[in-house]
């Protein structure tokens, strides 16, 4: 009767020890899963910011090249607005020496 006990008393320790393991386990995941949904947050965060930014330009590539229905690829977007940048330099530079002139 007492090698029985003595058996059921192991089980019993090992089944607590297994319990005590997947407590912890279910701890870790669970600080795993707030990490993930901590960082999908943030990369839909960067997601919206840079689609409206790619809707913005794709809305002024379209204005300016009359292509209401095309898709820009990103080359020919990006060279649009880099041109877009030198023309406003240049626009800035031209009046910055208008002042200067006065």
């Amino acid at each position: 009767m007492e090698t029985n006990q003595k058996l059921l008393m192991q089980e019993l320790e090992k089944l607590v020890k297994e319990r005590d393991l997947l407590k912890k386990r279910l701890e870790n995941a669970e600080i795993l899963t707030d990490s993930l949904k901590e960082d999908n947050e943030d990369l839909q965060r960067v997601f919206d910011i840079t689609w409206k930014a790619d809707m913005r330009a794709i809305r002024l590539w379209r204005k300016a090249t009359k292509r209401n229905f095309v898709m820009p690829d990103r080359c020919d977007m990006v060279i649009y607005l880099m041109d877009e940048l030198d023309n406003a330099k240049r626009k800035i530079r031209e009046l910055e020496r208008m002042i200067v002139e006065k």
